[in-house]
């Protein structure tokens, strides 16, 4: 993309450029973590933290939102207390997802759907 006398937004230029920003690929990566240590129960001790802070519903059985039970005003240094973010994608818990799945899934439902390819 040459744009050299800057006439358009960083936004504009990200979408463009087929680029993303640091946080919206740090919530990728966090979800894609998350999906496969809910899905493959590995490491135990990981996925025995998630259980901790996730809960569903009966009526949604796929659909999983995890609360924030940290009391502190600063850091929140678990694991667990930091995937709020998650709680806005859908239904996640299908146990049938493979890595490519996840991989698009992911994609459309973060606000990066120019990504998929």
């Amino acid at each position: 993309m040459r744009d050299f006398k800057q006439r358009k937004s960083k936004i504009e230029l990200d979408v463009a450029c087929k680029r993303v920003t640091p946080k919206t690929w740090s919530i990728y990566s966090t979800a894609s973590l998350v999906i496969k240590i809910k899905r493959d129960r590995k490491p135990n001790y990981l996925h025995d933290t998630l259980q901790e802070t996730i809960y569903t519903t009966r009526r949604q059985p796929d659909l999983a939102k995890f609360y924030d039970n940290w009391r502190g005003k600063i850091g929140k240094h678990r694991l667990c207390n930091r995937l709020t973010t998650m709680n806005d994608l859908p239904a996640w818990l299908d146990k049938t997802m493979t890595d490519d799945t996840i991989r698009i899934f992911l994609k459309e439902h973060l606000n990066f759907s120019f990504l998929v390819k």
